[in-house]
This record gives structure tokens, sequence and C-alpha cells, in this order.
């Protein structure tokens, strides 16, 4: 566990509202005296009621700072592991929602996307090891916790009778600041809509950011948290923060 914080250091946090409000220092001193939204991302969800299961979910944010190149805002990536566990084959379609920019949103919003609101870039799914073609779909706005919605992306499952399938998707999305931190949000409430618990859930979180302190959802446990100084570039440490849950049912915002 962390040594108690210094009151001279950055900061990160996690919040409960969503999955985390990650807060630390900006790298970007334009967005010091302000506050300007990026985007964010959200667990997959059924589109309709199904008898499949989460068994594991891992999804791994990093700051885009960190990839060679660098890029802007932060990757993501999301791997699912999916059961079905009846004796009878299963369709079942899967959602991924994509959130609008709000009203008024500074340019980190259109960061990535540009003038038509998108919050991402990049998105790419995989069933197994083959890519899938993205579809679109509707869900209400109070699934996603009342956030505006640019698009659904949608894909189809079909499972064999107790046959297991793992879900890769990766995207990105722009960085968000709130008076001279980052923010990062990410949803968790849609992966209440899965067939019972989510058997085993780990979030992970890489920065170049040196926080001090945060606090985490109470459902969710702190499996690590380590800093590691990058001698190559100066100040710049490397954070990972691990969170895990099992038999988790994501409660709401």
């Amino acid at each position: 566990m962390p040594h108690p914080p210094d009151a001279s250091e950055p900061t990160l946090r996690l919040g409960v509202s969503l999955l985390c409000a990650l807060l630390w220092v900006a790298h970007d001193p334009a967005h010091a005296s302000g506050g300007s939204y990026g985007g964010g991302g959200a667990l997959l969800f059924p589109l309709h009621k199904t008898v499949v299961r989460v068994v594991s979910l891992h999804i791994a944010l990093e700051d885009g700072a960190l990839s060679a190149p660098p890029v802007k805002g932060w990757r993501v990536q999301g791997v699912y592991t999916l059961e079905n566990p009846t004796d009878q084959p299963v369709k079942v379609q899967i959602a991924f929602p994509e959130f609008a920019c709000p009203a008024g949103a500074s340019h980190a919003c259109e960061l990535l996307g540009g003038a038509g609101g998108a919050s991402f870039l990049d998105l790419k799914t995989w069933v197994g090891f083959k890519e899938v073609k993205l579809g679109s779909g509707r869900v209400s706005k109070t699934t996603v916790g009342g956030r505006p919605l640019r698009r659904v992306h949608t894909f189809e499952l079909t499972f064999a009778p107790r046959e297991v399938q793992k879900v890769r998707h990766t995207y990105r999305f722009g960085s968000s600041s709130l008076l001279g931190s980052n923010r990062l949000s990410y949803v968790t409430r849609t992966g209440a809509l899965w067939s019972g618990p989510i058997g085993k859930a780990i979030f992970t979180v890489r920065t170049a950011s040196r926080p001090y302190g945060w606090r985490v959802p109470s459902d969710l446990q702190i499996m690590r948290y380590t800093q590691v100084l990058e001698e190559n570039h100066g100040d710049l440490y490397l954070t990972d923060l691990v969170l895990e849950q099992r038999d988790w049912t994501p409660k709401g915002d």
C-alpha cells in the first residue's frame, strides 16, 4: 500500500460516480486554469436480455504519452471472456457507446475526432483472432447514466452450447482537464446488464505522472500501486494502478 501523501506532490483520485475520475497535475499549462472535456469509455453490454455471462474482463487504460511514438489522449484495450452457460445455441447483440461532446466543450473533445464531435478514434474489435465489422444501434441515455451519445457501435456473437469466446477491442479518446489536473472517466454501470455478476474484473491504469493520493469505489479492491522513476526521462514516473473485483455487479453511478 502507498505511503501517506505529501501535500507538495501532484494528485490522482478515483471517484465513485463512473469507474474513475483520475486527477493529476496537467501536462498542458494551457489547461491549468479551466476545464475541458476529452471523452470517456464504457464497458461493453448486451443490447437485449441475454443468458451470456462475463467470465472475466480486463480494461487497460494508458496515457498516450507513453506510446512510441507518443499520441494524444488515452489508449484503451478491453478484453472480455464471455460464456454461454446453457445447453442451447445463443445469439447476442453487443453494444459499445461513443459519447458525444457536450455543448460548449472546448477543443479537447474534438482533439481526436474533429468538428463532428467524435469522442474517440481507432476503434477496432476482434472476436477470437478475427476482426469484426461494427454496425450501429440505439440505447436509452439512462443506460449510460444520462451521458449524451453520439452513436452506439454494435456487433453480433453466436455461441454454441457451453461455448466460451474472447472479445477484444481497442480505441483512443482525448484527455479531459479540470482546474489544472487531467481527468479520466470510464462508465461501468453497463456491466450490470450481463447475466449474473462479472466473474472477475480487472482495471489497470498507467500514467506518466506521479500521483500522491487517490480514492477508489468501495466495491473495487486495490491490488497493486507502483511508481517507477524513468532515469532516461528526467523526472518522469511510470505509475501503475491495478483494481480488481470478483463476482462483481456494478452499481449505478
